[in-house]
């Protein structure tokens, strides 16, 4: 027999029941649509039509997606894989790369979202502000993509803290006599 909700696409193109995520054709985004759920399978329907069908998951949380539900370019971006994040956090500098392996720690597929919009504001700020803004926020030890985003915004990779920017090089003797002058006292 199973079991009947009413749904609503949401903007991902994923139904959500159960705590587990299915993906539906993305020219349903935003209507309410039909779920039916047996032991085996999820099916889910439009004005009684059949719009898709998945395997019924078994893990909370875990994503049944099909590629073709997806908009060509959200179907180009979830290709982008952690591995794929990584690969470009090393093409942006090695500070970028450290802190999408930070972001992404143990709970990969919770953070690749998170992964992936940090990486994206290299195209929006540059890849040298954003290496930049990682190096600070790994200085603060502040992982996360709100913290890229704040100190992006706010200018701050543009300009470290005296302090952090090392020290000021010396370019005066630092005693009171030149060092000449000492050496040649010492006879």
């Amino acid at each position: 027999m199973g079991i009947w909700k009413k749904v609503t696409v949401h903007p991902d193109c994923h139904v959500v029941f159960q705590k587990v995520y299915y993906s539906v054709p993305f020219r349903f985004v935003g209507q309410a649509l039909w779920l039916r759920a047996t032991d085996t399978t999820v099916q889910i329907y439009q004005d009684h039509q059949l719009a898709t069908i998945h395997p019924k998951a078994t893990r909370l949380g875990f994503k049944q997606t099909l590629e073709e539900h997806l908009p060509p370019d959200k179907a180009a971006w979830l290709m982008r894989t952690p591995q794929w994040c990584l690969k470009r956090a090393s093409e942006i500098g090695p500070f970028c790369r450290v802190f999408i392996e930070r972001l992404l720690g143990d709970k990969v597929l919770d953070r690749l979202r998170a992964a992936q919009g940090v990486l994206r504001f290299s195209d929006k700020y540059s890849p040298a502000r954003l290496e930049s803004a990682c190096q600070r926020a790994l200085r603060h030890d502040s992982i996360g993509k709100k913290v890229i985003q704040r100190i992006l915004e706010e200018g701050l990779d543009q300009a470290l803290p005296l302090a952090l920017a090392g020290p000021t090089p010396i370019t005066e003797p630092r005693y009171g006599r030149a060092i000449g002058a000492l050496l040649q006292s010492q006879h």
